[in-house]
């Protein structure tokens, strides 16, 4: 059981934990990461503190990687699916 705090609210807190090397293999991913999920520390409770750390980490992985926020996950794979 996990709290619904911190890595508990990633996904509504639906979500199973595996060693790393375990899931490459069983997903047939091996030395890949697909997705990684933060959760902010209280720090950064204000929009535009968020925006900024958001901005930072998208700087340092460069255009090949994409940092989102939750929500436009969701509103990604819809526009997907709309394609």
């Amino acid at each position: 059981m996990i709290e619904k705090e911190g890595a508990g609210q990633v996904n509504n807190g639906v979500f199973g934990v595996i060693p790393l090397g375990l899931a490459q293999t069983l997903f047939d991913r091996k030395d890949k990461v697909d997705r990684i999920d933060i959760v902010a520390s209280p720090e950064y409770d204000r929009v535009e503190a968020l925006d900024s750390l958001k901005e930072f980490l998208q700087d340092q992985l460069g255009s090949g990687y994409s940092v989102i926020y939750p929500s436009s996950q969701g509103k990604r794979m819809t526009q997907m699916l709309d394609s």
